[in-house]
């Protein structure tokens, strides 16, 4: 019924599962730390991540980014000296990947790679708009300029502007980078597949990874996402796209992976998880391709949609880790939580026992991802449903909106295995 009363989207879709998703590692480099205990600390602390950019950033409305600090890209790129070939996006995927790959095989106790062939993990990865530095395209600029007019012109950027830019330059502007240098060196050799966030939503990376374990094209599957929004350039294109006039916004960085298999595999009695799949829903909006905000309607038909996926009602539901908050979807979203939630969802700043908040907004603890934006949030679930901090006792299960950039919108609730 629910469905009918929805326009400007396709139906809601829920997952049905026979069998369901276990999170059996999780892979972050956040500007909330490296390691998902440092995350679910950012927020049982009520850190706030957000500092001024290096750059001046005195034309933006909003001068706000969410860096990843303590991190040196030497300590988890194998050679170290290849680092310096990648895009910052591409070392933090790397990164995020190979410590994933790590969680997993110390809560397996075994190496991965020992009883997995590498043929049968897959890998799904949202990437975004990646971008480097003004200084490093510059020259190209200048010299494929007509000196008359300043006009962008093609046949001086054949002649003279290609030929001012580094030739390495290329593997770390192309978006579709840091996925596949990660997969390589990752070492997964399996069914693998990127998603642009413009014209969709790297959570779409998550449905296809559990979609690669049900029909049983892989015996492990991965996804994740990461971005690098933190420069210059990034800030002119989004300033381009008027989201800063739309609310706050803070610019991020950074990574995130989860590796999940099937509750009846073999896998389950070797290895600690961090928690199930219980549920998950999704619907297509169609419009704006950057924002593609959502009404309070489609917002509740998407969580009572997962809530349905899971078999769940909404007094079974701990904890709720809002979207991203880009400023024009949040009011709906919080309507939509209201209705869903009555007295439990009353208040952004509600709390359960005076522990976790009831309500978890991630852009405090990552800032506004765009390709990482979901994974995030996800593994600061699945952080929160593992950890062994008393003050986030009493979670069971965990509902993650993900309705931020892109025509995709998802719903997954997590609960403890």
């Amino acid at each position: 019924m629910l469905n009918e009363k929805l326009h400007g989207c396709s139906s809601i879709r829920i997952q049905h599962f026979a069998e369901k998703p276990i999170v059996g590692g999780v892979g972050i480099v956040s500007p909330s730390g490296l390691h998902p205990d440092a995350v679910v600390d950012a927020v049982v602390d009520n850190c706030s991540v957000f500092e001024s950019p290096a750059f001046s950033s005195d034309h933006f409305s909003d001068r706000r980014v969410a860096l990843v600090r303590n991190y040196e890209a030497r300590n988890y790129i194998n050679p170290p000296r290849a680092a310096r070939y990648m895009s910052r996006e591409t070392q933090f995927a790397v990164a995020a990947l190979g410590l994933c790959i790590d969680d997993f095989t110390k809560r397996s106790g075994a190496a991965l790679f020992s009883w997995i062939d590498p043929y049968d993990i897959a890998l799904f990865a949202g990437t975004g708009s990646s971008g480097i530095s003004l200084d490093d395209i510059m020259p190209m600029l200048i010299n494929s300029c007509d000196p008359q007019s300043g006009r962008f012109d093609p046949v001086r950027f054949s002649s003279r502007g290609l030929s001012k830019l580094n030739p390495l330059t290329s593997f770390r502007i192309l978006p579709n980078m840091p996925p596949s240098v990660a997969v390589i060196y990752g070492g997964v050799k399996g069914e693998n597949l990127i998603f642009n966030p413009w014209e969709g939503s790297a959570m779409s990376g998550f449905q296809e990874a559990i979609h690669a374990l049900t029909e049983g094209r892989s015996r492990l599957a991965i996804s994740g996402g990461s971005d690098c929004k933190t420069h210059s350039d990034a800030f002119i294109a989004f300033d381009e796209y008027g989201l800063f006039s739309r609310g706050p916004f803070v610019m991020s960085e950074g990574s995130a992976y989860l590796a999940m298999y099937l509750e009846e595999s073999e896998l389950t009695a070797i290895i600690n998880p961090y928690c199930r799949v219980a549920g998950m829903a999704s619907m297509t909006v169609y419009g704006d391709t950057i924002s593609a905000p959502m009404s309070s309607e489609m917002c509740e038909g998407i969580m009572m949609g997962a809530l349905s996926s899971a078999r769940l009602s909404s007094d079974e539901i701990d904890c709720v880790i809002s979207s991203e908050d880009f400023g024009f979807q949040d009011l709906e979203e919080h309507e939509a939580l209201n209705a869903i939630f009555r007295e439990a969802g009353e208040g952004k700043g509600s709390t359960i026992d005076n522990r976790l908040p009831r309500i978890i907004h991630p852009r405090k603890v990552f800032g506004n991802a765009v390709a990482s934006a979901g994974h995030f949030s996800l593994s600061l679930g699945a952080a929160v449903l593992d950890s062994a901090d008393e003050r986030a006792a009493g979670m069971e299960r965990i509902m993650v909106n993900s309705f931020g950039f892109g025509s995709e919108k998802h719903c997954v609730i997590l609960e403890k295995p």
